[in-house]
């Protein structure tokens, strides 16, 4: 078992030194206690390679002082490495946060690419709509414009004068009588006929007569206030 001791003493003795030098890599309660703990062993462990036993004391000094260089080039070498990999986190810390305000900007700019599309699709939509109001009034004055003109440059052809069928003038008696809009007598009063005068007709529809009155104006008065005459 002799022949393996040294084998297991030395990778042991590396083992710890190692484990204490990445003991920085730690959090700084864990470190201290992880310090505290390894400390004396590794001290113990290198001592032992030194074997102060069996040679001088200057000799052993030198040993001492090489175990402590080679233990402060591991610690130095454990804060470089512990340096390094903070100093990559906090870099990929930042970048991360970098990235998220990145991509939170980039998303409020598609927002309000997106809102000035609304608004620009019914900005357009309410132009159109004017438009199509513009142009119906454009269209509604232009039809009022010819139908004016044409009102105005075309002539009605004179209507044929009527053919009187006969006469009619009241019955003695009779100083007037009312003339009616339509033949009956719930329709409105016209006018009026009187006695002395003959009125002309031109249509005789059972109990009413269509008669010429003042004016040239027309009515229907009840037969049975007339008589038909020649004069």
């Amino acid at each position: 078992m002799k022949q393996y001791d040294r084998v297991i003493f030395f990778y042991t003795l590396l083992g710890i030194t190692g484990l204490l030098a990445a003991t920085f890599f730690f959090p700084h309660p864990y470190r201290v206690i992880q310090v505290l703990i390894l400390v004396p062993i590794v001290l113990y462990f290198w001592i032992r390679v030194t074997n102060p036993r069996s040679i001088t004391e200057s000799e052993w000094s030198a040993r001492l002082i090489i175990v402590f260089l080679s233990v402060g080039v591991l610690m130095l070498l454990g804060y470089f490495l512990q340096t390094t990999a903070n100093n990559n986190r906090a870099l990929k810390k930042e970048q991360m946060i970098q990235e998220s305000e990145d991509q939170q900007k980039i998303d409020n700019l598609a927002m309000e690419v997106s809102d000035l599309k609304e608004q620009l699709g019914k900005a357009e939509d309410t132009i159109s709509e004017y438009q199509e109001q513009e142009n119906q009034e454009l269209a509604e004055e232009d039809v009022s414009s010819l139908l004016d003109y044409l009102g105005a440059n075309t002539s009605t052809p004179a209507a044929s004068p009527k053919k009187a069928i006969g006469k009619v003038a009241l019955n003695s008696g009779v100083s007037e009588i009312d003339v009616y809009k339509d033949s009956n007598s719930s329709s409105r009063v016209v006018g009026i006929i009187t006695s002395g005068t003959s009125y002309p007709f031109y249509e005789s529809m059972g109990e009413w007569y269509l008669v010429e009155y003042e004016n040239e104006s027309e009515g229907w008065v009840k037969s049975n206030a007339v008589r038909e005459t020649t004069n």
